[in-house]
């Protein structure tokens, strides 16, 4: 059998590295960038894959003919792995595979994309190419590869090849200018092999052609300067390396957002005389004037906590108890009193969201918008009683991040992301069995999202807080399936893993009538993996009564 198409080894290949592709080391990484000329960080990690790839299969046993007909093969269908770079064919072979291999794709009929890249490959490698071989050269190989080939013919040969290459014969897309200024740009990489009055002729033509192409005046300034081939490993390669080395530190600090949540949440807290705030109850009985006492002292504990310039803007019911408003150095608080509520999904907001469903029920979409949220009631239940403490917590949706950005701001500020407790509290503003932070309405149309989302701080609850359900808003819980153990004090639930998030379907608008809806709903949770981009910060801080 030839070197393509050769599926024989699939079975011990797969034995041996199995069929999922894994994180390249940094070792790999590094090596990579000794075979990648002119990589992009998705080429540079494919070839380190590779290179452990066949350093397992090497120390199996495999030989080197093996190991270059399974790098040659591989697919992600059948071997459930990505094909390698020409880079790494290239690392494979030997001068007399390439013969091989360029023989076989001389006598296919038809020769694709991907022969094409491997004829490059091949006759790079062979160090001379026959006349037969110059129907396999194309221009778009890499820069050492391009010179390696051209510069193997003899001189009059070189001309005649650059100039059949530089003036395609047939094809709607000769003289574009895109295809103009690719030509020139790739003769420049060869340009010292093979000037002579034709090819200058051929690339002034094709100038012409290009001048109304974006990129002409950078292929104008490429052409005034000389090309001169990089050592290994070249900036192209540094750079992708650079990139991946960069990613694993976010990655690292993406992973400490959780820890850090829970562990602050314990340390980010302020004390204040003020027994009123324990509960709403104690809070609205107290007079405007001691309300206004506690507001002002909860202002400088702020500020002597966090070193940021807080004042009081004022004290108003909204429809609920009184709730100061703070300004925290430019941002909006609310001072809410602690108290006792229900967490979890209530019989009533189920029982609303099924009444909705059998009006909704000759939707094409019907299991994505109520079914697939009624096979999670257990993630929402079962239903505890819950006391939380007083908190000055951000009126609005906090701002969006990576999750290593989030981290890295978590590490930084005197503030903390709230427990869910705490969050599913605020986000009810006192009020029971209630679906969102606006009331009852299954806010299954994208129209009451829209409305929410224009209503703002208007459209707050009882708490004068809004926006709950908008943004994927971190928690400081270890996620879990189900509120089984949850503590009873607000206090976050602790353990290694991904997060609790509350929210998230502002990320998911427009909505494409498949379940975004759920997201609003103050009970609905979900991990931290789900936003695997993009998290939001709700700060808040505790405030502990004497």
């Amino acid at each position: 059998m030839g070197l393509l198409g050769d599926r024989s080894l699939d079975a011990r290949t797969k034995a041996v590295i199995g069929s999922t592709e894994r994180e390249p080391s940094d070792t790999l990484l590094e090596r990579a960038t000794l075979i990648e000329e002119a990589p992009s960080p998705a080429m540079l990690q494919g070839t380190a894959r590779w290179l452990g790839i066949i350093d397992e299969l090497r120390a199996a046993g495999f030989t080197p003919d093996e190991l270059l007909r399974v790098a040659l093969n591989a697919n992600r269908d059948d071997l459930g792995h990505s094909a390698p770079n020409p880079a790494m064919l290239e690392h494979l072979m030997s001068p007399a595979a390439a013969r091989e291999l360029a023989d076989e794709l001389l006598a296919l009929p038809e020769r694709t994309w991907r022969h094409h890249r491997l004829a490059s490959v091949a006759l790079a490698k062979l160090g001379g190419v026959d006349a037969r071989d110059e129907v396999l050269v194309t221009l778009d190989a890499e820069p050492s590869r391009l010179r390696a080939i051209i510069g193997a013919l003899p001189r009059d040969r070189r001309e005649a090849l650059v100039l059949k290459l530089a003036t395609p014969a047939t094809g709607p897309s000769v003289d574009t200018p895109s295809n103009a200024l690719f030509i020139v740009k790739q003769l420049r990489l060869i340009w010292d092999l093979v000037e002579s009055p034709a090819t200058t002729a051929a690339r002034d033509h094709a100038l012409e052609v290009g001048k109304v192409g974006s990129d002409y005046d950078r292929v104008r300034e490429l052409l005034g300067k000389p090309f001169v081939p990089e050592e290994r490993p070249t900036r192209a390669a540094m750079r992708a390396l650079a990139h991946w080395t960069a990613e694993r530190a976010n990655a690292l600090r993406a992973k400490q957002i959780g820890p850090r949540a829970a562990q602050i949440w314990s340390e980010h807290n302020i004390t204040v005389d003020a027994k009123e705030l324990a509960t709403v109850e104690a809070w609205t009985a107290a007079s405007p004037a001691r309300q206004r006492e506690i507001a002002l002292a909860v202002v400088a504990a702020v500020e002597k906590f966090t070193g940021m310039p807080t004042k009081l803007v004022d004290i108003v019911a909204h429809g609920g108890p009184p709730i100061a408003l703070l300004d925290l150095d430019g941002l909006r608080f609310c001072l809410v009193p602690g108290g006792t509520f229900e967490l979890g999904f209530s019989e009533e907001e189920e029982a609303a969201v099924r009444a909705q469903a059998e009006v909704d029920a000759d939707s094409d979409n019907h299991y994505e918008l109520y079914e697939s949220l009624l096979d999670q009631v257990d993630l929402m239940r079962p239903i505890q009683r819950v006391t939380v403490g007083p908190l000055l917590a951000m009126q609005g949706p906090g701002e969006g991040y990576d999750l290593h950005e989030a981290a890295e701001v978590l590490a930084n500020t005197y503030l903390r992301v709230p427990s869910e407790a705490e969050w599913e509290y605020l986000a009810r503003g006192g009020k029971a069995r209630e679906l969102t932070y606006r009331g009852d309405v299954v806010p299954v149309e994208a129209a009451y999202f829209r409305e929410t989302s224009a209503a703002g701080p208007k459209g707050g609850n009882a708490f004068r807080m809004w926006g709950f359900g908008i943004e994927p808003e971190l928690c400081a819980d270890v996620m879990s399936e189900t509120h089984d153990d949850l503590p009873l004090d607000g206090s976050p639930r602790r353990g290694d893993g991904p997060r609790v998030v509350r929210g998230g379907a502002g990320q998911l608008f427009p909505w494409q009538d498949t379940g975004e809806w759920h997201l609003m709903l103050s009970a609905m949770r979900v991990s931290q993996q789900i936003w695997e981009f993009n998290i939001a910060l709700r700060y808040v801080l505790g405030i502990r009564c004497q």
